[in-house]
């Protein structure tokens, strides 16, 4: 989970100074423990829950973006299982075949 600033400005110890961060900022992970604990017990920050990975997107079939290496990641991000010596083709095949 990230921690976002809430407030309008706070000012933040780091593992090398200080930071100011302002309203919307997320935390970075160089903010101390100690500065983030006090942060959230003053309410100048709020968690937010990890945003959804994005749904992938299908590649080209041919030309830019079709690359055999990005449909062997497609059809892996689907559940599709293809031998990675498949041809291009094969793999798109079974992908199309997967209903996807």
């Amino acid at each position: 989970m990230a921690a976002r600033v809430t407030a309008a400005l706070v000012v933040a110890h780091t593992t090398s100074g200080v930071q100011h961060l302002y309203a919307g900022d997320v935390v970075p992970s160089s903010i101390t423990d100690e500065s983030l604990a006090n942060l959230r017990s003053l309410g100048l920050v709020a968690e937010e829950p990890d945003p959804e990975p994005a749904e992938p997107v299908r590649p080209a079939e041919s030309g830019p973006g079709s690359a055999k290496e990005k449909w062997l990641a497609y059809a892996a991000s689907k559940g599709v299982e293809v031998s990675p010596d498949a041809a291009k083709e094969e793999i798109v095949a079974a992908v199309t075949a997967a209903g996807h």
